[in-house]
């Protein structure tokens, strides 16, 4: 079995109470919650992550050649794997990213769904469950049949379609705007907040609705707004 999540912290904490047992554990390096999706090759997908996680990168090269090297290792896992467990939450990015794998993998495959907010209480992403939480999830999955893989799929190619900027999954919904954070950005920006400020405060914001934010996409839009408010006044 292949074991997939969406964190490095994830597989750590995955691989730990697997550390008995022979099988395969992988993490996706990409955020899908953000950025284009059609007709992306992993290299503009690269460019797509680079533009809103590039600050925190000491050597762009480096960190292409990681994440070209995570995507084509994921796609020949699964390739080589009949039977696949997704471990995700209700955390954007997670759940973008299982809909994603969803839409990659044949269906021939097994595919098991562990979904930790179905099984712990205010879950805001696999990464930030207790060991024991984490445990109890573990005894828990779903097994998807062709129907439901095949409404994934189509769910992530209308995604793709659509290929919003930002795609947020909040209360069982699916959001496609740019705008999403907007309102609360710019009444912080109006509080003359600093970036750093801003973002924190949206995050905190989001937790407190169970939800994680990519900080990424926050600095890129608040750049966005602030130049465009910029060029108005010009």
């Amino acid at each position: 079995m292949l074991n997939i999540c969406f964190s490095s912290s994830a597989y750590v904490m995955i691989k730990m109470i697997k550390m008995e047992s022979d099988q395969d554990i992988l993490f996706l390096l990409d955020d899908l919650s953000v950025g284009h999706i059609k007709n992306q090759n992993y290299e503009s997908r690269f460019d797509e992550f680079f533009s809103m996680y590039g600050y925190r990168c000491q050597d762009k090269q480096k960190e292409r050649n990681l994440f070209l090297q995570n995507y084509q290792t994921l796609v020949e896992e699964i390739g080589r794997n009949d039977v696949i467990r997704i471990w995700y939450s209700n955390s954007s990015s997670e759940y973008f990213g299982m809909l994603y794998l969803c839409s990659i993998i044949d269906y021939t495959k097994k595919v098991y769904l562990t979904n930790c907010s179905d099984y712990v209480k205010d879950c805001i992403a696999v990464s930030l469950l207790e060991d024991y939480e984490l445990a109890t999830c573990s005894q828990h999955h779903k097994v998807l049949n062709q129907k439901e893989l095949k409404e994934y799929k189509e769910t992530w190619e209308q995604l793709a379609q659509e290929n919003s900027k930002l795609r947020v999954y909040e209360n069982g919904r699916i959001i496609t705007s740019e705008a999403y954070y907007d309102k609360d950005i710019k009444e912080l920006l109006s509080k003359r907040m600093s970036l750093l400020d801003i973002s924190t405060e949206i995050y905190l914001i989001n937790l407190r609705k169970r939800m994680l934010v990519s900080d990424g996409y926050i600095h890129v839009r608040i750049n966005q707004l602030v130049q465009h408010c910029l060029n108005i006044s010009d």
